[in-house]
């Protein structure tokens, strides 16, 4: 069935009852649609309640935003919103995102504060309702019969790692499963199928996906307990799909929103950790762009108080890394990185706050987005340049320790897969 996710801040007996009408005729009429929502109202009692929002918001196939006075001050609601933005943008099969405005609100609403970056007016709006909800259902109906179920990420990301498992003999599948007693941990039964190892292989998947900070855990117990192990070319690139999943999404999707933004000035972020690095920024960069490698990162790990050295350490990377050609002009190389048709964010060595400085390097690549370190621990908002944006939630250095030494563990198993290149 279609997965209709709802959005929505409801504290008051009213908002809760309006909530109600939409969702129970969404869910009684025959239109193929299964709602996603919360109807206890705005606050998530629980990790375990967020978990299965953030699988909510992963597998829904449309989603409608029900916009009151409430919700644009819910931080859930802002949550929701960017995660759900961050799909329309660059998911081809999710496109169906209404928003429905409600307590006489205009759209105007979004074009200031903390919803400003996410640029919703660029989404569907679901007008000349009245604040009726037989009208506001009509609407959805009508919008969801265009509406195919198509794959989502999730059903991507769970497919690759289930198809890669699948190349595992089906008895020695079923062993990795109780090996790491995969249906207690799952909480369900495997029906185990003797020559077909699908089931195991998806049961492994779910798994490896169910909470997102331990993905890279379970991977590397996953490829670990496979025996006859799993060739590197297949073990690598679920490895490449796994590792930046600790990322949340509302943070990461934050990435993307400011590298299309048109002002140059507007395109500074500040991101907190204690191995940016070599390991977060990559880390936000790949959870940023699912399935995708065209964006380049650029970092310069140096501590440098100059505009111009800080251009020449860009210039050098970009020849070296990405461009190839070691000739190039610095007049020349600056006009390839303008021109770069990719995704750019330059990652700054720390407390690099110079709004000078900064002001310098953004006229040289205006389209770049700059990351700039702040240190193990966001800073108070004063501490912050004025013109950057903190990414939100902030990094947990204590996860970012730990997901660094499964790192570090996943290409220890890598290496000493078949088929691993000869260090």
């Amino acid at each position: 069935m279609l997965k209709l996710f709802v959005s929505h801040s409801s504290k008051t007996d009213a908002s809760k009852q309006f909530l109600q009408k939409i969702c129970n005729k969404l869910q009684e009429n025959d239109n193929g649609c299964y709602v996603l929502v919360d109807k206890s109202g705005d606050i998530y009692p629980s990790a375990d309640w967020e978990k299965r929002l953030d699988e909510w918001l992963a597998e829904c196939h449309a989603a409608v935003i029900l916009v009151t006075k409430a919700a644009l001050n819910s931080w859930w609601v802002l949550k929701e919103a960017t995660i759900l933005k961050w799909r329309w943008g660059l998911d081809s099969n999710f496109k169906r995102l209404f928003i429905v405005l409600l307590d006489d609100l205009e759209n105007t609403v979004f074009k200031k504060g903390r919803y400003k970056i996410l640029n919703l007016d660029r989404v569907q709006f679901l007008t000349d309702h009245d604040n009726d909800p037989d009208k506001i259902v009509a609407k959805i109906e009508t919008e969801l019969a265009k509406t195919q179920p198509l794959v989502t990420w999730f059903d991507r990301i769970k497919g690759s790692l289930s198809s890669t498992l699948r190349e595992v003999d089906p008895t020695m599948l079923a062993l990795t499963c109780q090996d790491l007693q995969v249906e207690n941990r799952l909480g369900e039964a495997v029906n185990w199928s003797g020559s077909d190892n699908l089931p195991q292989a998806d049961a492994l998947a779910r798994l490896i996906l169910r909470e997102h900070h331990t993905s890279l855990r379970v991977y590397n117990d996953v490829i670990d307990a496979i025996n006859p192990p799993l060739h590197h070319d297949s073990a690598q690139p679920l490895y490449e799909t796994v590792y930046p999943l600790w990322i949340k999404g509302e943070a990461a999707a934050l990435l993307p929103f400011t590298c299309e933004d048109k002002d140059p000035e507007s395109k500074r972020l500040a991101i907190n950790g204690r191995r940016l690095y070599r390991f977060t920024a990559e880390s936000f960069v790949r959870r940023s762009y699912p399935f995708s490698n065209d964006w380049q990162l650029i970092p310069i790990p140096k501590v440098l108080t100059d505009a111009h050295a800080i251009a020449a350490e860009v210039r050098n990377y970009f020849r070296n890394r990405i461009s190839g050609d070691l000739d190039s002009s610095d007049e020349d190389t600056d006009e390839e990185i303008q021109d770069c048709p990719s995704p750019l964010y330059i990652l700054l060595a720390e407390n690099l706050t110079d709004d000078t400085i900064l002001d310098e390097l953004q006229e040289l690549y205006p389209k770049a987005v700059f990351l700039l370190s702040m240190g193990i621990t966001m800073p108070a908002e004063d501490a912050i340049p004025a013109k950057a944006k903190p990414i939100s939630p902030p990094v947990d250095v204590e996860l970012e320790r730990q997901q660094n030494n499964q790192m570090n563990r996943s290409r220890g198993l890598l290496n000493k897969l078949p088929g691993a290149p000869r260090q």
